[in-house]
């Protein structure tokens, strides 16, 4: 519906309405006797309110995530930061390390800057190799890009003039032809952002909205502007200033990751690690799934929830255990420490199935059979079970209860330090801390709670 659509950041009113090929004009910050760069005036907004700092970092946070201005992309992997403060996938896995467990599978991969352009009046400022990795691999390769950061300051000593800052990022794709684009990507030789920040040098604060964003860029010899370029071009504009309203400034230290635009939120597992385990078990698994489901729910949306939650925990476990998923099992005898799980509430029984199948002893219980159940092999519906969870304070008070049940159920008497799962397992869910305690007070079982509907510990619904 039109309400429900965010207001466009831009003011329309200054676009010229005519196709973009038709306003281009050569960029007077990039035009060489070597390199045609163009631009125009559709592609600038002028009246913008953010300093300087705003789009530094809102363009930092950017390049790790590309996610956030196109749907094709998880992410970018950062190869080499000249500064050292962006960290690689490899720095990333040892610093979240447990125990010793790091993955490694992943080698230290150096992969040389494509050398930087010379730019008049403009001072290089910093450097940064990212891959691109897309979210569907079987049909985009993934793509290295170096990133120019450049500076310029324009500090006159005339109280009367204006004093200009002028931050520059340069992106230019690793290809040697416009067939190797990958689709993501716009077909450009290279792609640039310019930030103006204009300010009177006779007034202790600067003009009201004093800065401009442009686009310019390096089309491929004799390539044609196509209304999918233009409509990218539009798009990468208007998000960037979308985000840059977004961005606080939090006064962390000078290079920072640009984590401003949202908090951290790799804290257990680094996100690299769980992303290319979804992807795998997305191919695995979630196409057998969605043919075969029985369940008058919507397939897809259990499916791939639960393909994502069994890659956090196949990643968690291997830092926490070194446990590894079967086809990363070597004949040699397995030195993990992993003591099994219990899915409480399993529902579907989809996470259970996905972890047997990937070689991780455990069970799940609910209190009312699935028809999905029926679909996995016997292998695995014999690991789901059909009982009630009644804590141990209340059976052992009051056993005689126990036989008026018409269904199994049990106490939560699991091996010691078993796993305990709680995804989306409603009334359980505020029963699992106590349930890991209760299993042993000294030293409580590993657990991880999914909340999603909220309930008291009587099984009540109920929010505060």
């Amino acid at each position: 519906m039109t309400g429900n659509k965010r207001k466009n950041p831009r003011d329309l009113t200054r676009l010229s309405g005519k196709p973009l090929a038709e306003t281009l004009e050569p960029s007077s910050i990039l035009a060489s006797s070597t390199e045609e760069w163009v631009t125009s005036q559709d592609l600038a907004e002028h009246g913008l309110p953010f300093k300087p700092e705003v789009i530094q970092d809102m363009t930092i946070f950017l390049l790790a995530n590309p996610n956030m201005s196109s749907t094709h992309l998880y992410r970018a992997d950062i190869l080499f930061d000249s500064w050292g403060s962006l960290r690689t996938p490899q720095q990333k896995e040892q610093s979240f390390a447990q125990n010793g467990n790091s993955n490694l599978e992943t080698a230290e991969e150096h992969v040389e800057p494509i050398t930087a352009r010379q730019i008049p009046n403009f001072t290089l400022t910093r450097t940064v190799v990212r891959r691109l990795i897309p979210r569907n691999p079987n049909l985009d390769r993934v793509m290295d890009q170096t990133c120019h950061f450049y500076e310029h300051i324009n500090e006159s000593t005339d109280t009367n003039e204006e004093s200009i800052n002028r931050y520059l990022a340069v992106y230019t794709p690793h290809v040697t032809s416009k067939e190797d684009m990958p689709f993501y990507h716009p077909l450009l030789r290279s792609l640039a952002f310019l930030y103006d920040y204009n300010t009177h040098n006779n007034t202790s604060e600067p003009s009201p909205n004093p800065g401009t964003m442009s686009i310019h860029f390096l089309l491929f010899p004799n390539e044609p502007i196509q209304n999918r370029l233009e409509r990218t071009l539009q798009a990468l504009l208007t998000i960037q200033i979308r985000l840059a309203r977004g961005t606080r400034l939090t006064g962390k230290p000078e290079g920072g990751g640009g984590a401003s635009q949202n908090p951290a939120k790799d804290n257990v597992i680094p996100q690299h690690l769980v992303q290319n385990t979804y992807t795998r078990l997305k191919a695995k698994y979630a196409a057998e799934l969605c043919q075969n489901w029985v369940e008058s729910t919507e397939p897809s949306k259990h499916v791939f929830e639960d393909l994502a939650i069994t890659a956090f925990l196949i990643e968690l476990w291997r830092s926490m255990y070194g446990a590894v998923p079967a086809d990363e099992q070597t004949s040699s005898p397995s030195t993990s420490s992993f003591p099994g799980f219990v899915d409480v509430a399993c529902g579907n029984g989809v996470l259970v199935y996905v972890l047997l199948m990937e070689g991780y002893k455990g069970w799940g219980f609910d209190a009312r059979r699935r028809k999905t159940w029926s679909i996995f092999p016997e292998s695995v519906q014999s690991r789901l079970t059909e009982e009630i969870y009644i804590p141990k304070p209340f059976s052992e008070t009051n056993p005689s209860l126990l036989q008026e049940l018409t269904i199994k159920s049990h106490s939560g008497s699991f091996p010691k330090d078993t796993f305990i799962i709680s995804n989306h397992a409603d009334e359980l869910t505020v029963w699992t801390p106590l349930m890991a305690t209760l299993l042993c007070p000294e030293s409580p079982s590993p657990f991880i709670a999914i909340p999603c509907c909220s309930h008291s510990l009587s099984g009540a619904r109920f929010r505060r």
